[in-house]
């Protein structure tokens, strides 16, 4: 589906979107709608709030473990970016990490019923492997279940990613997307790794998505419309 072209350039535009998860003292913030405004869902119903964490003077979250128990569990955390759906050019810019083991997480921008859309989804081996990163997109005529990987449009084999899977610091992921054009690029650790294009480009994205498989790490993310 997907054919390679030139690369896009890199660079900043309007900020739709900027969340470093710093200002937050407790799960409650990042989920109350006057101070965060993010949304958790379990993949077997109901709310999987995330965990704020810390490593290196930087906070974090953690996507897919109960807070009350430690126990793992799989869950999506959305929030819904103004100003998107009128966006003809998009960039996602957000930093990941594994908690586990054979896990694989995602950060993407989908459409407000969560059927179309695109993501970055990394998956971690056993041991200490740097994983894989696919490019995917969704094309959906429901809303689309924490199992569901949609079509792979693009990989990154694991002899090109070079940051270990559950190593800290978290890998920065920078995703830039022509929505009128579907040429498209996505740089890891500063790197780019992909270039492509999609025939059918698809339009009316209207929220950010993280995935957590495991214990997910996420920061630093921003949208932004060059």
């Amino acid at each position: 589906m997907a054919a390679a072209v030139a690369a896009l350039p890199l660079h900043a535009g309007e900020v739709l979107l900027s969340e470093d998860f710093e200002s937050y003292a407790s799960t409650a913030e990042i989920l109350d709608v006057t101070t965060g405004g993010w949304t958790a869902h379990g993949s077997n119903g109901g709310g999987m709030p995330p965990l704020l964490r810390e490593a290196s003077d930087r906070q974090f979250i953690e996507v897919s473990k109960d807070p009350r128990t430690g126990k793992l569990r799989n869950g999506f955390l959305t929030r819904t970016v103004p100003g998107l759906t009128e966006a003809n050019t998009v960039r996602l810019k957000f930093r990941m990490l594994h908690g586990s083991e054979k896990t694989g997480q995602y950060a993407g921008l989908f459409d407000a019923e969560r059927m179309k859309g695109y993501a970055v989804y990394w998956t971690a081996g056993e041991g200490p492997t740097t994983g894989v990163v696919r490019l995917l997109r969704f094309d959906a005529t429901s809303p689309v279940e924490w199992s569901d990987l949609g079509e792979e449009i693009g990989v990154v084999k694991n002899a090109d990613v070079h940051h270990i899977a559950r190593e800290m610091p978290l890998a920065e992921f920078d995703l830039l997307l022509d929505l009128e054009s579907g040429e498209m690029t996505l740089a890891m650790d500063g790197q780019e790794k992909l270039s492509l294009r999609d025939p059918e480009p698809l339009r009316g994205l209207d929220q950010i998505v993280l995935r957590g498989n495991g214990g997910g790490f996420f920061d630093d993310l921003e949208v932004s419309s060059p």
